[in-house]
């Protein structure tokens, strides 16, 4: 009995885990679209010698595109658990 209950707890981990994966890795996906967008920047505004405006504006368009992920990242996820919920 213990251990039939012992696997339904680890089942339901397990579900709760792949369900929820989605929302485990939103936040380093948020800081590496602002990073990546930031190096880019950083280098373009060496190669054409306009610092820091490529850098600025590269980062607010990694920022802006990061967080916009990370909002549909989240509603999706709360959409599947809604309907699952039901």
């Amino acid at each position: 009995m213990v251990a039939v209950l012992n696997e339904n707890k680890q089942n339901n981990l397990n579900q709760n885990l792949r369900e929820n994966s989605a929302l485990l890795t939103a936040g380093f996906q948020l800081a590496a679209g602002v990073l990546i967008f930031f190096f880019i920047g950083y280098w373009l505004d060496g190669k054409f010698n306009t610092t820091p405006w490529l850098t600025v504006l590269l980062s607010m368009i990694g920022a802006s595109a990061s967080v916009y992920k990370f909002i549909r990242t989240a509603l999706s996820v709360s959409e599947k658990t809604d309907k699952i919920n039901r």
